[in-house]
């Protein structure tokens, strides 16, 4: 089965839904995202979403009860979504039971498989890669983090020049879940220093953002400018300006 990117599973969901998806690679926040999206194009029309959304870990429960949710009729929709994990370790027997079902899947589920990487040596890993829609999560490269972080940044009504969000991938990396949580704590600094700022860039002022738990590392307390002179709460003393 064609494997497809984040951009072009976007365009596929448009399209229509495929019965099987598996969504792969160790980039988990975007991976979780895209199971959100693929469940909100199933589920967006359904009254009784609770009756037709189960997840299951395959370290904890049967492939059995996986495979008999998949394969129980919606409740009042025409189509029901089954998530998947953790069945890299599954049993000889238990790998036929899923294979089965792969081959020959519901015509009113939508089953989404989610994995940071397959055992190729497994007989169910060949399987899912021929017949699921494969969508690939790998680490983002520096553009591709700047890029999200732009946009992520929209959503929250704040923009930044590309040398302040350069030195936060710098500094924190291309993991989307980290560099959404630092963005959202130096957003919430910019608010609290200025009454709500709307844009950081290099300037006369600045202040320190903590960025995760290197605060107390020399070259992780960084001084990140404002446009407007802030008014600095006890956790971000002032710095001096920039050339003082």
């Amino acid at each position: 089965m064609k494997t497809l990117s984040r951009t072009e599973l976007d365009r596929s969901l448009r399209e229509g839904l495929r019965p099987l998806y598996l969504l792969l690679g160790p980039e988990i926040y975007l991976r979780r995202v895209a199971a959100q999206s693929i469940t909100e194009s199933v589920l967006s029309r359904t009254l009784l979403r609770e009756f037709n959304e189960s997840a299951f870990s395959l370290l904890s429960d049967s492939v059995q009860s996986a495979i008999a949710a998949a394969e129980q009729l919606p409740m009042m929709s025409d189509t029901r979504v089954v998530r998947i994990r953790d069945f890299a370790r599954l049993r000889e027997a238990d790998e036929d039971i899923l294979i089965r079902y792969l081959n020959n899947p519901s015509p009113t589920t939508v089953m989404i498989f989610i994995a940071d990487d397959l055992d190729k040596r497994k007989k169910s890993s060949k399987v899912l890669l021929d017949t699921c829609t494969v969508v690939e999560f790998s680490p983002l490269k520096d553009a591709e983090a700047k890029a999200w972080a732009k946009s992520r940044l929209k959503e929250l009504k704040v923009s930044a020049d590309d040398q302040v969000l350069s030195e936060l991938i710098r500094l924190v990396g291309t993991d989307v879940q980290t560099l959404a949580n630092e963005l959202e704590k130096l957003t919430s600094a910019a608010a609290a220093s200025s009454g709500g700022a709307s844009r950081f860039a290099q300037g006369s002022f600045v202040f320190r953002v903590k960025i995760g738990r290197h605060e107390a590392l020399p070259s992780a307390s960084r001084r990140w400018a404002h446009q407007s002179p802030p008014r600095f709460p006890p956790e971000f003393p002032p710095a001096a300006p920039v050339g003082a």
